[in-house]
Parts: C-alpha cells; structure tokens; sequence
C-alpha cells in the first residue's frame, strides 16, 4: 500500500487562516459598535431633528446619564397600533426642542 499525506494538515492551515482572517477583523466590527451616541446637547435643534428624519429611528444622548430613542413616524413603532407623542430633548440653542417623536401604548381605561 503507498503511502498518503494526512488531508488534516491542509485542513489545519485552513482553519488556522481561517482563525486568523476573523480575529483581524474583530477590532474593527468592536469600533463600530464602540461609537458614542449622538449627544442632542452638542447639536442645534434643526440638526438633531434632520438626524433623526434622515436614519427614521435613532438612540441619542440627552444629558449626563439619559438618552432616548427617537423616530421620525409611527412605521418605526413596534406594536400593532404604533401610536407616537413628541419627544422633547434640550439642544445647543434650544433646551425644549421637539426632535422627533417616541412611541406609546395605548390606554385601555375599560374596568
């Protein structure tokens, strides 16, 4: 019988690049993820509303250890009847600007 190279050694190299091409790209995908939120504080009101009309939905930061999430219309609401109430957040020139809206649930008041 002839004897064959073992295929584990090829398949070891493999997996080994392999290893080696998702650890390279890890810091990246952690820098993005790592980015701070928008701060409604360093912004003017027009640029915090066109924000969030331009991405629909977004979490930002409204002060030292809040943030709220903000949408441009009830499509970006998660329950079956989306209903929307603006949302308030203090802004560089504007500490009560209406940035966008938020979602809220309807009330049953039915006893």
């Amino acid at each position: 019988m002839r004897y064959r190279k073992p295929i584990l050694k090829v398949v070891n190299v493999g997996v080994w690049t392999a290893a080696a091409a998702i650890l390279s790209v890890l810091p990246l995908a952690t820098e993005v993820y790592a980015q701070a939120r928008p701060d409604t504080r360093t912004m003017t009101c027009a640029q915090a509303q066109a924000l969030v009309k331009q991405r629909g939905e977004i979490v930002m930061t409204t002060g030292p250890n809040t943030f709220e999430r903000f949408i441009a219309d009830a499509r970006f609401c998660y329950s079956r009847t989306p209903l929307t109430a603006p949302a308030f957040a203090p802004t560089k020139d504007n500490q009560k600007c209406a940035v966008g809206k938020r979602c809220r649930q309807q009330r049953n008041y039915r006893d």
